[in-house]
């Protein structure tokens, strides 16, 4: 008894794979090749969910291969080979940097030092929350989150509120809303949009840094608006001990920013740059330039950046070291992102049919609600379901089930796939609802109980902005 204990989910995880192997006919459009890979997925999606995504997403590779619908060559190239890896590798090196020379913190004092911020509480609470979204935009979640929950709890500290007051709860709610909503809103140093990327690219639908960001900006801008709705204006929480907080004397603790940060900067300037100029201003740069950035792809500009940091040396000290860079991106990480992208060429392969069968079997249900609705019952659904379990695999699971409905009507299926992401990420209602909520959650800065009616608000914000303004925008611009 204590072995199946002690191995319960493993053992759920063998009994679902032979269940599926033995009950599921390959029938309907699906093919035995789709039978096996149903049977290595389903088992896969439930130990991410309750043991972990570590050795789990290297066995899922070694699986994906036994099916039979991916070559070993073609498995280890689509997964630890593939270009969404070496993107993750070289940004989340570019944001160490950012942070370690102190330009991060930099930007964000400048926000809370301005004089229109004195004696005004809901101001600077703006201010604080523009200056996360706008640095979210570009910095991975929890290196955001540990960043302004360090200022938040400073600066409550010196004013005098502590855990449990209602300013410094919506201080470091409105930190955890922020980072879950700029961690989807561009594809720039996150790694949950490069995953929904890469597996879009792997069903034929190809979505660029820029038209991701056609959505995401707008989504993240009208999520700040109605954040500051929520705190500011409905929530107001009690704020008159703010008027201990000495401006004078945090503008006297700003530090000028270091060479190190200004070529830090620089060269992450010039990274985004070569992202997005060739599609935004493709006039700007002559052929020749654009034709050289247009093949290079994203990972060229990425790597050439980390290992000018690398190379760059200020007092005979180089500004970066290529070790302490590579333990951003943590190979845990990496393997999954592998695993994540392989399932996604293996699910929506010819071979498998499984995406015809999908479509065969919500076919009575396409028949009678129209395309706008089942959308939205899919992006509704996978908002609740992130608020509990992972946010990739209910990506994954809404973006498996919605696609292949939407691919046969007159909608964009890009779109669909950035607005099933942008939903998958906002998740704070409880600490199982993203990796970053144990920062939150875990020291006791927040609770479910003090934080539950705000984050309904904001959940039902959500979901109205991604179907009244994102899914019509993205219907006409992608």
């Amino acid at each position: 008894m204590k072995i199946i204990t002690k191995y319960k989910h493993i053992w759920i995880a063998l009994l679902a794979a032979i269940v599926i192997k033995a009950a599921v006919p390959p029938a309907n459009g699906l093919t035995d090749i789709g039978v096996n890979v149903l049977a290595v997925l389903v088992p896969v999606l439930y130990l991410w969910l309750t043991v972990g995504t570590d050795w789990v997403s290297l066995l899922a590779l070694a699986g994906v291969i036994m099916t039979g619908v991916l070559s070993a060559a073609a498995t280890y190239g689509a997964s630890m080979g593939s270009a969404t890896v070496i993107v993750v590798i070289t940004c989340m090196g570019l944001n160490k940097v950012l942070s370690d020379t102190g330009v991060i913190k930099k930007i964000a004092n400048w926000f809370l030092t301005r004089n229109i911020v004195r004696n005004r509480p809901y101001i600077f609470m703006a201010m604080f929350f523009l200056a996360a979204t706008l640095l979210g935009l570009i910095l991975e979640c929890a290196t955001l989150g540990i960043i302004f929950i360090t200022l938040a709890t400073e600066i409550c500290a010196e004013i005098g509120y502590k855990k449990g007051d209602p300013f410094y709860t919506a201080l470091i709610i409105g930190i955890f809303w922020i980072s879950n909503i700029t961690n989807a809103a561009t594809p720039i140093c996150h790694a949950v949009p490069l995953i929904m990327i890469g597996t879009a690219a792997a069903s034929g639908i190809t979505i660029t840094y820029t038209q991701w960001m056609t959505l995401g900006l707008p989504f993240a801008f009208l999520m700040y608006l109605l954040l500051l709705l929520v705190i500011c204006v409905i929530w107001k929480p009690e704020a008159s001990k703010y008027q201990n907080y000495d401006l004078d004397k945090a503008r006297e603790k700003k530090m000028p920013l270091t060479k190190e940060g200004i070529i830090s900067l620089i060269v992450f300037a010039g990274v985004v740059l070569a992202w997005i100029v060739p599609e935004v201003f493709p006039a700007l740069l002559p052929a020749a330039v654009k034709t050289a950035l247009s093949t290079w792809g994203n990972t060229v500009p990425a790597i050439i950046g980390v290992c000018l940091l690398c190379v760059i040396r200020v007092d005979d000290k180089p500004i970066a070291s290529f070790p302490e860079l590579a333990k951003a991106a943590p190979m845990t990480l990496l393997i999954f992102i592998g695993a994540v992208v392989v399932f996604g060429s293996a699910v929506s392969s010819a071979d498998t049919g499984i995406s015809a069968a999908l479509g065969n079997l919500l076919a009575p249900l396409t028949s009678t609600l129209p395309i706008g609705a089942i959308v939205g019952l899919g992006v509704l659904f996978c908002l609740i379901l992130t608020n509990f379990v992972s946010n990739v695999v209910s990506m994954l699971l809404f973006f498996g089930l919605v696609i292949p409905v939407a691919a046969g009507a007159s909608v964009s299926t890009a779109a669909i796939a950035v607005i099933i992401c942008l939903v998958a990420n906002f998740a704070s209602l409880v600490p199982s609802a993203a990796v970053t909520a144990p920062l939150f959650f875990g020291p006791g800065h927040i609770t479910v109980r003090n934080t539950l009616k705000w984050n309904f608000l904001m959940i039902a914000a959500c979901f109205a902005i991604c179907m009244l303004v994102l899914y019509p925008l993205g219907n006409m611009v992608l």
